[in-house]
């Protein structure tokens, strides 16, 4: 007698950026993960990654820890969160050239850990089962369709494939959200949220020739102005032990939120944030930290507008794709990092089946849909107070809006990753009929 083999439970990610891996780390190192096949479709020649470093802030470290991280830092000799308090940054009001003042004196809620964007993904990479996971680089996702049983996923070089379940991890300009709000062209697109960050660096010698003791040397500082701010982060290269100072500088365009910007990121001269940011206007420390710096890369930072929902039927989008953010409370890595854990956990939970995935993904969408627009929110009012709009809106005095900033970044001391994984099995059995009456 012969037995019928069943075929694979087809599982295509879009986007081997850190959600993606981060998915396919938790699908394919389930226990019972034997029946799944995953298969990563990357648009790169490689798997890489642009952009700062991340905060792994409470949460993030509890699911991080999950997929064995803690052994993975050791190894590699990176510091791991902290819990408690730790030192943040200074906040300084810096556009009163002469009355520029330290107002705020931050104290974080949790010693967070950071990680470059390339550490973390060859730890994640390091997670994936050769067995049941494949990267695919080279294969760009242009659009899907619904068939009967099955998603046909198309690439930009003509070819296509099928899977059963398809995740869109693919970033704020994501195909597979454009194609699952093909309905809705307000949600389909990013929309620019009216803000440019212009990335740089310096050399701390060059800083330190022209100023001993200029205060970005030592610690990291918010510069805070009307409309614009900068961001100082000193540092040392990790394989080189050279010092440098990370700058990011961020300035509010006329028109605000939702205007055209034609450029998502462009090389520009140093002379275009020196001009944003001019003597007379901003006291000295500023004008010295930007002429020592290197010419930046603007961008044009891109949002999500809030979606009614993260999955639907088989077909999902988690991380940039669902809910692109700006960068001000460095979350946005960290809420796909949960994503990943709750659809990961779901898609290889012993009560799945082809059958009831579109159940899997109302679970998914309750768990994570108002949590994470609750992060946009707060990273947007943050911005807003290292902007000086609430000085304006509300008649805040400088004391008042550094005790606010302490308080919207209170959250990111609080844990509850499991115990909400705890609520989401509950309702999975629930609404499969598992449950147990009395």
């Amino acid at each position: 007698m012969s037995s019928v083999i069943s075929p694979k439970f087809k599982v295509a990610i879009c986007g081997a950026g850190i959600t993606g891996l981060a998915l396919a780390a938790f699908l394919s190192s389930a226990k019972n993960s034997s029946d799944i096949q995953i298969d990563i479709y990357e648009s790169k020649k490689e798997v890489s990654a642009d952009g700062s470093g991340i905060a792994v802030w409470k949460r993030t470290w509890q699911v991080l820890k999950q997929l064995g991280f803690e052994k993975d830092c050791t190894e590699r000799n990176i510091r791991t969160p902290q819990e408690g308090e730790s030192s943040g940054p200074i906040f300084r009001r810096s556009d009163t050239p002469d009355n520029a003042i330290d107002f705020h004196s931050h104290i974080m809620p949790y010693g967070p850990m950071f990680l470059s964007r390339p550490q973390l993904l060859e730890v994640l990479q390091t997670k994936l089962n050769s067995d049941n996971c494949k990267i695919h680089t080279s294969k760009k996702v242009t659009t899907y369709e619904l068939a009967s049983n099955s998603i046909k996923i198309r690439f930009a070089d003509g070819s296509d494939t099928t899977a059963d379940v398809f995740l869109g991890c693919d970033g704020v300009h994501s195909n597979v959200r454009a194609t699952l709000f093909a309905h809705d062209s307000a949600l389909a697109k990013p929309i620019f949220s009216g803000q440019l960050a212009y990335r740089s660096m310096c050399k701390q010698e060059d800083i330190v020739s022209k100023s001993p003791d200029h205060p970005a040397l030592t610690q990291t500082r918010a510069w805070c102005g009307s409309g614009k701010h900068v961001i100082s982060n000193p540092f040392i290269h990790p394989a080189t032990g050279q010092k440098f100072i990370n700058i990011v500088c961020f300035d509010n365009i006329p028109g605000g939120p939702g205007v055209e910007f034609e450029e998502w990121s462009a090389k520009v001269d140093v002379e275009e944030i020196q001009k944003l940011f001019v003597p007379g206007e901003w006291e000295d420390n500023i004008i010295t930290l930007l002429a020592a710096s290197e010419p930046p890369t603007r961008w044009a930072v891109h949002v999500v507008q809030p979606l009614p929902y993260f999955g639907r039927g088989t077909v999902a989008v988690l991380g940039d794709a669902a809910h692109a953010m700006t960068p001000h409370q460095g979350i946005g890595a960290g809420q796909g990092i949960e994503d990943a854990l709750f659809l990961g956990r779901l898609l290889t939970h012993p009560t799945r089946t082809r059958d009831n995935v579109p159940i899997l993904m109302e679970i998914y969408n309750e768990m994570r849909v108002k949590p994470a627009q609750r992060a946009v929110d707060k990273s947007r009012r943050t911005g807003e107070m290292y902007d000086l709009i609430q000085l304006k809106g509300e008649g805040m005095d400088l004391k008042k809006l550094g005790e606010a900033i302490g308080t919207e970044f209170s959250w990111l001391g609080l844990g509850g990753v499991e115990e909400d994984w705890m609520r989401a099995e509950g309702m999975l059995k629930e609404k499969l009929g598992l449950t147990k009456t009395k």
